[in-house]
C-alpha cells in the first residue's frame, strides 16, 4: 500500500514558487500589490493553497 502525503493547505514562499513556476520576486510583487494574500505563523510567511489556485485560475480565464 502506497503512503500518500496529504494535500498541502498552505505554502511557504519558496514552495509557492516551486508549485506555480513563478519566481520569488514575482511572488513578492503579487503580494505587495494585494493579488496574493499571505499570513504569518511565527516567522513563516504562508500562502493558502486556495489563494494560489484562485489566482492562477483567474489569470488563465483572463488569458482565454
Amino acid at each position: 500500500m502506497e503512503a500518500r502525503m496529504p494535500h498541502k493547505l498552505s505554502y511557504r514562499i519558496d514552495e509557492a514558487c516551486a508549485a506555480t513556476g513563478l519566481s520569488r520576486p514575482t511572488i513578492y510583487r503579487l503580494v505587495e500589490r494585494g493579488e496574493l494574500k499571505t499570513f504569518k505563523v511565527g516567522t513563516r510567511t504562508l500562502i493558502m493553497a486556495s489563494v494560489l489556485e484562485g489566482f492562477l485560475q483567474r489569470r488563465a480565464e483572463a488569458a482565454a
